[in-house]
């Protein structure tokens, strides 16, 4: 059990940092667009 729970702590904070990455993305995006 405990090595599933390991598994999944590791997806979260996988899924977590993509998240963030996206969201950086995203923003670098709109900064581009409202500079032009």
């Amino acid at each position: 059990m405990k090595d599933l729970n390991d598994i999944n702590d590791r997806v979260k904070d996988k899924t977590l940092e993509l998240r963030r990455e996206r969201v950086r993305l995203i923003q670098d995006k709109v900064m581009v667009v409202v500079n032009d």
